[in-house]
């Protein structure tokens, strides 16, 4: 029994709500006319019905109120709008059968345009379109409907358009086939097709448009007849339309030869934008075959036809090309070598270079500025030479371009790994510009045997020790690559005979790599690079101090043992190196200590400082003395701590303790001046 009066309530609150919202459905089409509040309400309100409403809101639109026209306007377009989303296919339909049937009455103008802008977007594949296509016949409303079955180009507009062809006026016709062309729909063509034979020439012409498309070969005759056929008034039309075929002759694949052979066939026919058209095609789709027709073409057209014909042919792939462009160039006039200057630049290959280059070297006025702005753009090494002459010059204009020239080709060269080559041309560039420090800078990042001649050349050139140490380096590195060790060395020498602290020193090492060792640099800055190493041992962790004796420091055994936790720890010898990597030796391990002992000869008793990096903590004892201790947690940096000391004459005696959290874990020490310059950091054997 109580089942049964709970059914009855939920009964009864489902029919109160249905009965609820018929009439706030209502409440709010009134409002639609109501005051601007109560408008406001019903256009946000009423789309929330959806289709249901449809009906009920479009003859709103044919009040003489404008403002009740546009409230209802907002409706149906948020209705027509929100129904195209995936899934809602049954309302997008049932939307567009209420917006035909109500294009099928007598609605007003204002009606009928907002009624088919409103199918333009909401009339979905299978819905038919009748009603808009009987409207393709009347002289008002012909073109609207025209554009509205254009836009919704679905198998029912365009079955409208395609019926409406044969009956139709040649204006009409033309129109109906420039919407066929815009759509480009197989289902399409087969109506198209018979009107490439239509009595007008402009009619002939918009189906050309609407079949070229397809790229049919079946179809080139029929397109070239209509380009025969083509009166003056629509002659570019019938062409621009074969044209357009053939390029989708071509994009079609299995008929290249057809379509070279009928681009080629047409050059003589084309002139202005069309001719530009057709040498751009055979750029595009030819090989080396079409060079010298295209260059025979344009040879009588315009300065834009021949620049057209220079891109165009620029765009041909592969060395066979650059073949015949070098073996036709020679023979061009005058007019027509300018643009192809620039291209051949472009183009790059030796061959090409060359002639430009020659054209650089022999030619006057602009087209020797062109010949230099291209080879500039040619990325070659062989453009280097001339765009240096050049860029000394006499002739300010002449230098000033071949300067420019020599930055571009600089860094070119420099982008492609042409090492080298960039690094004489920045370093050419550094003597033309008085110092340009983006030349030195290109010549460190860029170095070569060459380029550093270059710079220290007698005649004027910097001074070894001018060049910054970053420039030093990359020479000497340069130096060595090509066999010239003495120089290497003066150049090292240089570097080494004056103070270097911190990143320099990371600077000099990092720039020399594996020459470093070669050239006894790690010893010239001090580093102490053979160690005996003892661990491991418990730490506190970070803060917790360094001061717990593990090794019976500051003395030491190198042949006693430990205990340790896993068993027993002997001294090991490590190195040569420039720091001591415990982890490597000892593992990822937290919280523990090591420690390192090396001994270093001093000809004589002197004040040094000791430049230490450390991950993490590190203490030092000096001849049994501890110089410094830094209980720290942190990442190692070179030369990060320094501490003064002084050495004694002999054997001087150092012990590292080196502290472990967690992560990386070693140290590295040198030896300095108190200035920063290094002590030799000779060890005994």
């Amino acid at each position: 029994m109580r089942r049964t009066n709970l059914a009855v309530v939920i009964v009864g609150i489902l029919l109160c709500g249905a009965a609820s919202a018929q009439p706030m459905r209502n409440i709010l089409l009134q409002r639609l006319q109501g005051a601007p509040e109560q408008q406001a309400e019903a256009v946000q309100l009423l789309p929330r019905y959806g289709v249901s409403v449809l009906s009920d809101v479009l003859p709103f639109l044919d009040r003489e109120d404008g403002v009740v026209r546009y409230a209802a306007d907002d409706v149906a377009w948020a209705i027509v709008n929100q129904v195209q989303a995936p899934g809602r296919q049954g309302e997008a339909e049932e939307a567009a059968q209420i917006l035909l049937e109500s294009l099928a009455g007598e609605p007003s103008d204002w009606t009928r345009r907002r009624l088919l802008a409103y199918l333009a977007v909401g009339a979905p594949e299978g819905v038919d379109l009748a009603p808009v296509g009987r409207m393709l016949g009347t002289d008002e409303w012909g073109e609207k409907a025209r554009t509205t079955l254009e836009r919704i180009n679905t198998t029912e507009a365009r079955k409208e358009l395609v019926g409406a062809l044969d009956p139709a006026n040649p204006e009409l016709a033309a129109n109906l086939l420039d919407a066929l062309a815009q759509l480009q729909a197989p289902d399409t063509l087969a109506a198209a097709v018979p009107m490439l034979g239509h009595g007008h020439a402009p009619v002939r012409a918009a189906a050309a448009r609407a079949v070229g498309w397809s790229g049919d070969p079946s179809l080139l005759g029929p397109l070239r007849e209509v380009v025969d056929r083509a009166t003056p008034d629509t002659e570019f039309e019938a062409k621009d339309a074969l044209l357009r075929y053939v390029d989708a002759l071509a994009e079609r694949g299995g008929n290249w030869q057809l379509a070279m052979h009928t681009l080629v066939g047409l050059l003589v026919e084309m002139e202005g934008v069309l001719l530009d058209s057709t040498v751009a095609m055979l750029g595009r789709y030819g090989d080396e075959s079409v060079i010298e027709p295209i260059l025979t073409a344009v040879q009588a057209g315009t300065l834009r036809n021949r620049q057209a014909a220079a891109m165009a042919i620029g765009s041909i792939k592969g060395p066979g090309a650059d073949v015949e462009i070098a073996r036709l160039y020679p023979g061009l006039p005058e007019d027509m070598r300018l643009p192809m200057i620039a291209m051949m630049g472009q183009r790059g290959a030796p061959s090409l270079v060359s002639l430009v280059a020659s054209e650089a070297e022999t030619s006057d006025g602009f087209t020797r500025h062109v010949a230099l702005r291209a080879l500039a753009r040619s990325g070659s090494a062989d453009a280097l030479p001339v765009l240096v002459a050049a860029a000394e010059s006499d002739d300010p204009a002449i230098a000033e371009t071949a300067t420019a020239g020599l930055w571009q080709l600089a860094g070119a060269l420099q982008a492609t790994g042409g090492t080298e080559p960039a690094g004489v041309a920045y370093a050419h560039l550094y003597r033309l510009t008085d110092g340009d420090e983006r030349a030195l800078a290109g010549v460190t990042a860029c170095p070569s045997t060459q380029a550093f001649d270059i710079l220290l050349a007698a005649d004027g050139g910097l001074q070894l020790a001018e060049l910054p140490q970053g420039a030093r380096v990359a020479m000497a590195s340069a130096l060595l690559n090509a066999g010239r060790r003495e120089a290497a060395v003066e150049t090292v020498e240089g570097i080494l005979v004056q103070p270097l602290v911190g990143q320099p020193v990371n600077d000099l090492l990092g720039g020399l790599g594996a020459a470093a060792w070669e050239l006894d640099v790690p010893r010239r800055l001090g580093f102490v690079t053979r160690w005996h190493v003892v661990g491991t041992f418990p730490f506190g962790g970070p803060g917790s101090g360094l001061d717990d004796v593990n090794v019976g420091e500051p003395n030491v055994d190198l042949g006693a043992q430990y205990a340790v936790a896993d068993g027993t720890a002997a001294w090991q010898e490590v190195g040569p190196a420039l720091s001591v990597d415990l982890s490597g030796q000892y593992g990822m391990l937290s919280n523990v200590v090591a420690y390192a002992y090396a001994e270093v000869l001093s000809d004589a008793a002197r004040d040094v400082v000791l430049r230490m990096s450390s991950d993490d903590g590190i203490k030092v004892w000096l001849n049994g003395e501890v110089v410094h201790n830094n209980d720290v947690d942190r990442g190692a940096a070179i030369d990060q701590d320094s501490a003064p000391a002084r050495l004694a004459a002999g054997v001087n005696r150092i012990l590292v303790k080196c502290s472990q959290g967690a992560g990386g874990w070693g140290f590295g020490l040198r030896i300095t001046t108190p200035e920063g310059m290094g002590v030799l950091a000779t060890q005994p054997e």
